[in-house]
């Protein structure tokens, strides 16, 4: 593998130097409208909530690939900058060169998209290893795929019994077995011989795959996902011995805005109907408001299924005002609060562009911060993407080997 650079050591230090410097934008959640004073103090309110849709689209799309209007401060452009600089990462594998196989079954041509670039990055690190685990397998199809390559044992870990039994009833292949195990409370055993995989390991895991590598085994696939699913309220570096880690701790709330990256396609549903879902809680969130009085934004969900916002509003009142045991609203009031409801969350979008543009850059300091613990402990590593964004979003992967094993760099 080719050293990076800048090297990781600096890479780690500037991603940390921006997220202290921004981090009372970090801090300064936009949910109700109302402008946080942390953009009122910068000069950026008025020049957000001056933007037209197709502009705020753009931007919110595009994040810090796309340029802001010429009419933006130049604070907003150096945050613009700063970001693209900070998160830019090379393409780790050129395109496939031939057709690629059918569909397994469960398997989603998105899923297929991933298997395929991560299970081509895996086939290099396997000469010297002796097993493979793959961590939070699902239905194993990143475990089947490399599997049907080599001959040597092939083992996926999934916490949810339900699912392993699935992955089994699958057509298998070469010396594949799955395990029900869940690792962040069972623990990681790994031996050092194995390559670890972990195809969005969400949170902890990621952390946690880090570690057990570091420790015992011979070398690791990752890319993580959901850094805000973690047991414990904050998330501190993994290189806590380092200058400014103290600065760089951050709570779960603060996690969850790097999995914020709209496009015109999500994985569950457009882009479109997301805002529109968004808006149905703003408008929900006030006519409950108006009912019990205040109520925390994400507390009108309570007891609702969160899908239940992709639905017509109306039913969704009715079901959220029945479970509180209060009197339904009028359609006039319903509507009234319909209207307020887009009008707050658009807003909110406006308001909430510098966080946005923070999120990849909070994902990308984890992502640094795992593999310069990976280096420290003696691995040799490429960092990079590994497949586009219009695959998964959550596309940043890491690729490291025990450089002892190799007796020099890869």
């Amino acid at each position: 593998m080719q050293a990076l650079a800048p090297s990781l050591a600096e890479r780690w230090e500037a991603l940390a130097e921006a997220l202290v410097i921004y981090r009372d934008v970090l801090d300064g959640r936009c949910v109700d409208g109302t402008v946080p004073p942390t953009l009122e103090t910068r000069g950026w309110a008025t020049p957000l909530l001056s933007l037209g849709e197709e502009e705020l689209s753009a931007l919110e799309i595009g994040g810090h690939e796309t340029e802001p209007p010429a009419r933006f401060p130049a604070s907003l452009f150096e945050l613009r900058a700063r970001a693209s600089l900070l998160c830019s990462l090379p393409n780790l594998l050129p395109p496939p060169g031939e057709a690629s196989r059918g569909l397994r079954r469960l398997e989603t041509p998105r899923k297929r998209a991933q298997v395929e670039p991560l299970s081509r990055l895996t086939l290099p690190l396997l000469g010297e290893a002796t097993r493979i685990v793959e961590v939070g397998s699902g239905h194993g199809h990143l475990a089947r795929e490399v599997a049907a390559q080599i001959e040597r044992p092939v083992v996926g870990l999934e916490r949810d019994a339900t699912i392993t039994a699935r992955a089994r009833r699958l057509a298998s292949v070469g010396r594949l077995s799955f395990r029900d195990v869940d690792v962040l409370r069972e623990g990681l055993d790994l031996a050092e011989g194995d390559c670890a995989l972990g195809l969005h390991a969400c949170g902890e895991l990621g952390d946690a795959l880090v570690l057990g590598v570091a420790e015992r085994a011979q070398s690791l696939v990752l890319v993580g996902c959901c850094l805000q699913k973690q047991r414990s309220e904050v998330r501190r570096s993994l290189n806590a011995e380092r200058a400014g880690a103290a600065g760089v701790a951050f709570p779960r709330s603060l996690l969850g805005l790097s999995n914020f990256t709209p496009r015109e396609q999500g994985v569950e549903a457009t882009r479109e109907e997301n805002v529109a879902a968004r808006e149905r809680r703003h408008a929900l969130h006030a006519l409950l408001s108006a009912a019990v009085g205040p109520l925390r934004f994400g507390a009108e969900m309570d007891g609702l299924n969160r899908r239940a916002a992709h639905g017509e509003l109306e039913p969704m009142v009715a079901r959220a005002f029945e479970l509180r045991g209060l009197p339904w609203p009028s359609r006039s009031a319903v509507d009234a609060a319909r209207r307020l409801g887009k009008a707050l969350h658009d807003r909110v979008r406006r308001l909430s562009l510098p966080r946005i543009l923070l999120g990849r850059v909070l994902e990308t300091f984890v992502f640094v911060d795992r593999a310069l613990h990976l280096e420290a402990a003696g691995f040799d590593l490429a960092i990079g993407i590994a497949f586009p964004r219009e695959v998964s979003a959550r596309n940043l992967t890491l690729v490291a080997r025990r450089r002892a094993l190799r007796g020099g760099r890869l």
